[in-house]
């Protein structure tokens, strides 16, 4: 078999719901009035992610000593959910006033008032794809909370155009895996 040079993609949205309501109509004006017209802000703002890292998996280890001294060292007897590292994070294409930046503050502003009874965001679907774009894996990031939000660098020796981003901390309770494998892969 001869690989395909194109790399494998993802997919990663945040679903509808993710934004309150009170931030939707704080920017939907000035989303409206951009060039490229979104219909919604959850839209506008999947449209400025450029990466999400998938959490790695670290494995622990019992030992045990026995006669004369010898170690002897057995697999930890740690569920496999909590094997994985709980946080992610998905970073955003900074974009003109760093409006982006302004609505998922506001955003976390929000998730983080005493007075919202929500205790989680909604599930972050996270998906990995081939290189003719069908789904492979799902994984699911469920019972999430938002953690961080990093710091801008502003500059004003910094004129030329470049990509600046910022990123945004999560931390998953629990993650759930589906794979796709069983059904139809064309090419």
């Amino acid at each position: 078999m001869i690989l395909n040079s194109r790399a494998s993609s993802f997919y990663f949205v945040f679903p509808k719901g993710f934004f309150p309501e009170v931030v939707v109509e704080k920017y939907m004006p000035y989303v409206k009035s951009l060039q490229t017209p979104f219909d919604t802000l959850t839209q506008f703002m999947n449209s400025t992610i450029q990466s999400i890292n998938f959490p790695g998996m670290s494995m622990g280890s019992t030992q045990q000593v026995r006669y004369l001294g010898k170690k002897v060292v057995y697999k930890d007897a740690t569920p496999v959910q909590d094997l994985f590292n709980q946080e992610f994070s998905v970073s955003f294409r900074m974009t003109d006033g760093f409006v982006n930046y302004w609505i998922m503050l506001d955003t976390i502003l929000n998730f983080q008032n005493f007075k919202n009874e929500q205790l989680y965001v909604p599930t972050l679907p996270l998906r990995f794809l081939n290189t003719n774009g069908d789904i492979l894996v799902t994984n699911n990031f469920e019972n999430v909370i938002i953690s961080s939000i990093s710091d801008v660098q502003l500059n004003y020796t910094q004129n030329s155009p470049q990509v600046s981003t910022f990123s945004v901390g999560f931390k998953s309770n629990f993650m759930h895996i589906q794979l796709h494998m069983d059904q139809k892969v064309t090419g």
